[in-house]
């Protein structure tokens, strides 16, 4: 194990007492743990780092395959078999059954 020494701030030094005293650890033990987590928070975050530039581009040459939005909304204003008439008598038709449906006794 290496010993290194560390300058603290007057509030950092506070800040340690502070939360050893609450925990029932050493100073020592309270630093290795902030270490550790912040070691273990770059990491982490150098391996998202990575794995991002590794699926960065991905889908360039992929391009040709996917339609364009224009496409997608023709085709399915094509598969569509109702229109605004039907869809308005659609939707009242079914207003007024829940209507009855919740007050029966009005009709």
């Amino acid at each position: 194990m290496l010993t290194t020494q560390v300058t603290l701030t007057d509030q950092l030094t506070h800040a340690l007492r502070s939360i050893a005293q609450r925990t029932g650890k050493t100073e020592m033990e309270v630093i290795v743990e902030a270490v550790d987590q912040f070691i273990a928070q770059q990491v982490s975050s150098d391996d998202r780092r990575a794995a991002q530039q590794q699926a960065k581009g991905m889908w360039q040459d992929h391009r040709a395959n996917v339609p364009d939005l224009r496409s997608l909304r023709e085709d399915s204003n094509r598969y569509s078999t109702f229109d605004e008439t039907q869809l308005t008598l659609l939707f009242l038709s079914a207003l007024s059954a829940a209507t009855t449906a919740a007050h029966p006794a009005v009709l």
